[in-house]
């Protein structure tokens, strides 16, 4: 994965802030519209639609970054080992957006498998995924509540 300082720098500097060799092999394009808005949405959201404006698309890029990260291991992995797999949660293993993405971009999604495991109540998001577990949904505070509180409850 990306360290929290180097997503940082990408918030802050763009994919500028990666290494040449990421970005000329992953990078060398503009990215897909519905990819970044794909991301943007889910930075929006993931923040409770708390965040300004101005920050939505540079920390969806940041988190393209993670994902570019993520594939670029994977597949240097895969030049000494018969198959490498990816446990992370589920934005990243998304097969539109994520790491898979960038996988099946560069010539290697061939025997990709992206599994998603998802709480009742959000079957919707099957599509994303080629196999499914459905799991119960946990029990837990509402996490926009801390968010808002940590803002000092503005919204």
């Amino acid at each position: 994965n990306l360290s929290r300082a180097d997503a940082s720098a990408v918030v802050k500097d763009g994919f500028a802030a990666l290494p040449e060799g990421l970005r000329a092999t992953y990078l060398d394009r503009p990215l897909p519209a519905a990819l970044l808005q794909a991301q943007v949405d889910a930075v929006r959201e993931g923040h409770c639609n708390m965040l300004p404006e101005t920050l939505l698309e540079p920390m969806a890029r940041a988190q393209v970054a993670r994902d570019v990260v993520m594939a670029d291991t994977m597949l240097r992995a895969l030049a000494d080992h018969e198959f490498v797999f990816l446990l992370a949660g589920n934005g990243h293993v998304n097969r539109d957006i994520g790491v898979p993405h960038w996988l099946i971009a560069h010539g290697s999604g061939q025997q990709l498998v992206a599994t998603g495991y998802l709480e009742r109540g959000n079957e919707a998001e099957r599509a994303h995924f080629d196999s499914v577990h459905m799991v119960a949904p946990a029990e837990r505070e509402d996490p926009c509540a801390a968010f808002a509180a940590g803002r000092g409850g503005a919204q």
